[in-house]
This record gives structure tokens, C-alpha cells and sequence, in this order.
């Protein structure tokens, strides 16, 4: 059976959740917050179909929702007006046993770190798609140098959300040169 709790939304937007849920088949269920000190395992026992009191930290944990189905109703909650932007976790073997409170720690730093991550990554392109014809010599050779080396944070499977705040801040230290340049250009 395909299931999800959700915590962390306004009744107002739970209500269009569970038309949505109801349409594709999906049971819906809410956690409060004594649920954290729970297993994921024993989570998946609760039914209670009353939100909790609003928090602004929405998160769904899901149990037998493919990956078409998370699209499916993602798009739904999309179409709807009312698009969930919280943290997503599946059920899984290994996340069973782990108390909620931790797994979702976890869940939470690891997003923050795939945000810095893709920032990095986006910026780092952008920048490689920018026409540098008009830049002088010193200028070029330091964005080159600060994209080499956000190619090799970036491919570095052991990177760390610090190497990631250090990149981020080359880049865009870069970045202002860039702009300052142009605008003194402009102004000239």
C-alpha cells in the first residue's frame, strides 16, 4: 500500500493534500512532533489523519511510492498551487531502525549540502559559458584558475560542505571583479 506522513504544513494546504493523495491512491497521514522520538519502522504503523500544529519545516516520509508516483504527485500538488517544498525520504532497509529525529538531522544536512553543491555547480557553468573576449589577461587566467578548481571540488567525491563555502565564495569573489570591470568599461 502506498502511504505518506507529512508534518510541517498548514491544514489549509493538508486539505489540498489529501484530495491529491486520495486521487492517486495514496493514504496520508500526519506526525506531531512526539512521533520524532520514533523509529522510521514504527512510524509506518500511525494513522492519524490531524495535522499537527503548523511549522514551517515540511517533510514527507514515504513507504511504498515509486519514483513515477513521487513524480505524479508532486506535479499534482504543482498543477494544484500548492507544491511541496520540504524534505522528501522513502522508507528504506536501511533508514528503518533510525529514529526519526536523527534520520531527518541527516536528511536536513544532507540537502543543505546538495544545495551548496548545485549552487557551485550552476555558478561554475555560467561562468564557463561567459564570453571572456573582453576580459584582460589577469582577469581570465584568475576565472580559469577558480574554475579549475571548482571542477576538481566538484568532481572530488570526498568534498566537504566547507570545501563547497570556500568555492562559493571564490566564485563569487570573482564574480564582483568581473561586474566592477565591465561597469568601469561601461562608464569609460
Amino acid at each position: 500500500m502506498k502511504k505518506i506522513w507529512m508534518f510541517g504544513i498548514t491544514e489549509e494546504i493538508a486539505e489540498k493534500y489529501l484530495v491529491i493523495c486520495d486521487k492517486l491512491g495514496v493514504s496520508l497521514n500526519f506526525l506531531h512532533a512526539e512521533d520524532f522520538a520514533k523509529t522510521f519502522d514504527e512510524v509506518l504503523s500511525l494513522e492519524c489523519k490531524e495535522v499537527a500544529p503548523f511549522e514551517n519545516s515540511p517533510l514527507m516520509l514515504m513507504e511504498g511510492v515509486s519514483s513515477q508516483d513521487l513524480v505524479d504527485l508532486l506535479t499534482l500538488m504543482q498543477e494544484e498551487g500548492c507544491p511541496f517544498e520540504g524534505i522528501k525520504v522513502m522508507h528504506t532497509e536501511c533508514n528503518g531502525s533510525r529514529v526519526l529525529n536523527e534520520l531527518m538531522q541527516e536528511v536536513l544536512k544532507e540537502h543543505i549540502f546538495m544545495s551548496k553543491y548545485y549552487a557551485v555547480q550552476n555558478l561554475t557553468k555560467q561562468f564557463e559559458a561567459l564570453d571572456t573576449s573582453v576580459l584582460p589577461l589577469e582577469l581570465k587566467e584568475e576565472l580559469h584558475a577558480v574554475l579549475l578548481i571548482a571542477k576538481r571540488v566538484l568532481a572530488n567525491e570526498a568534498c566537504t560542505e566547507e570545501d563547497l563555502d570556500l568555492e562559493m565564495h571564490e566564485l563569487k569573489d570573482v564574480f564582483q571583479k568581473i561586474v566592477a570591470f565591465l561597469e568601469d568599461e561601461e562608464e569609460a
